[in-house]
């Protein structure tokens, strides 16, 4: 019988078992989205390539950074100033979300939603 604790485990062995598959080809494998019955069980599995920042991080390349390293190449890992005064560097762009279509990540990893204004203003126009 298959439960929401025996999903948590099988995640959790998927993800350990993607991960080194995911190191031998170079890539970032993940479990996404799943669902389950009793009887049968069903993950969405997201692969993605890896890429080397400027400060020699490797991150994956989801689709808002592809989306930012081909329409704003300009921006990409540049620093910019939030309206909080933190600075962060530009890591995604959603060009579906016309309010704050620019993610920025600040020293401690966490993300801010911010408008192309904000980005333009300090960079300049791609």
């Amino acid at each position: 019988m298959i439960d929401r604790n025996a999903m948590k485990a099988l995640r959790r062995d998927i993800d350990a078992a993607m991960k080194a598959v995911g190191e031998k080809h170079n890539l970032d494998i993940v479990t996404g989205s799943g669902k389950f019955s009793a009887l049968n069980a069903s993950f969405q599995l997201k692969i993605a390539t890896l890429s080397t920042t400027a400060e020699g991080k490797v991150v994956p390349v989801s689709q808002g950074r592809q989306a930012l390293m081909m329409y704003y190449p300009a921006f990409v890992d540049k620093t910019v100033t939030l309206y909080n005064g933190k600075q962060g560097k530009v890591v995604e762009y959603h060009s579906r979300k016309p309010k704050f279509p620019f993610i920025v990540e600040v020293g401690n990893g966490k993300l801010f939603k911010v408008p192309e204004s904000l980005v333009a203003s300090q960079l300049g126009k791609a």
